[in-house]
C-alpha cells in the first residue's frame, strides 16, 4: 500500500478523522534493537483533524482505535492514519 505524505494544511470532510499513532517500541529496555517487522502496531494515538460531521470527537482527543489497515499517510512530518468516527473504540482520559 502506497503512504501519501501530505504537508499542507487540509480540511476532512464527513466522518472522516485523522489520528496519528503512538510509535511502536523499536528498542528494548537492554538496547536491542526490535526489527520493524516485529514490532507490535499500536492501536492509540490522539485525533489530528476532523471532519464536517464527527460528534463525538474533537481535536487533542486520545483514543483507542480499531486495529487498522486503511489509508495511511504521513501528514506534516509524523505517521497519521485517515479512518472514520465508528472505527474508534474508546477516548482514554
Amino acid at each position: 500500500m502506497e503512504t501519501i505524505e501530505i504537508n499542507t494544511n487540509i480540511s476532512l470532510l464527513f466522518d472522516w478523522i485523522l489520528i496519528t499513532t503512538d510509535q511502536p517500541v523499536d528498542k528494548t529496555e537492554s538496547g536491542l534493537i526490535i526489527p520493524e517487522i516485529s514490532q507490535e502496531k499500536k492501536s492509540t494515538g490522539v485525533v489530528e483533524l476532523v471532519g464536517n460531521q464527527v460528534q463525538g470527537l474533537k481535536a487533542g482527543d486520545r483514543v483507542a482505535h480499531i486495529h487498522f489497515f486503511g489509508m495511511k499517510l504521513i501528514y506534516k512530518g509524523m505517521l497519521a492514519y485517515l479512518m472514520r468516527e465508528h472505527d474508534v473504540i474508546v477516548v482514554l482520559e
